[in-house]
């Protein structure tokens, strides 16, 4: 089994500057310590399918990957104003589909941590079906209801 490349250490700000970091792309995040949980949201033709994902007692890290068996899912709703913005990029973006990750912190604050057009959706349970029928739904019909 393949397993995700794992996070690199955090860098020191006197780091920034490095000449070397200009050579290849990076991925830059704000670093977020106090993590409630995170939410994977798949976008189908403006459709938000959520599921928030729950960390077992005494998991440590920034990526659950390396452990997604241990962790629950429960489907969930997005607060209105972070749908709102997630369908204003997807216009923007000229996306039909998309899976976006989510960190939400302990104050409910939800920080988008990357966006994924062509992100995976099938692998939680309570989303999996409304998804492949909206997909469905898209290709057969053009639109979803």
């Amino acid at each position: 089994m393949a397993h995700a490349a794992a996070p690199s250490a955090i860098a020191a700000p006197k780091e920034w500057d490095d000449p070397r970091i200009a050579l290849t792309a990076h991925l830059f995040q704000q670093e977020i310590t106090d993590r409630a949980y995170e939410v994977r949201a798949t976008v189908v033709d403006q459709r938000l399918f959520a599921a928030a994902i729950h960390a077992p007692a005494g998991h440590e890290g920034p990526d659950w990957r390396r452990d997604s068996d241990a962790f629950t899912h429960t489907p969930l709703v997005l607060p209105g104003n972070i749908e709102d913005r997630v369908r204003e990029m997807m216009r923007r973006l000229g996306l039909v589909f998309a899976a976006l990750d989510f960190i939400v912190d302990t104050h409910g604050t939800h920080h988008l941590v990357d966006v994924n057009a062509g992100g995976q959706w099938a692998w939680i349970d309570s989303t999996r079906e409304p998804i492949t029928d909206a997909i469905a739904d898209l290709l057969q019909k053009g639109h979803t209801p």
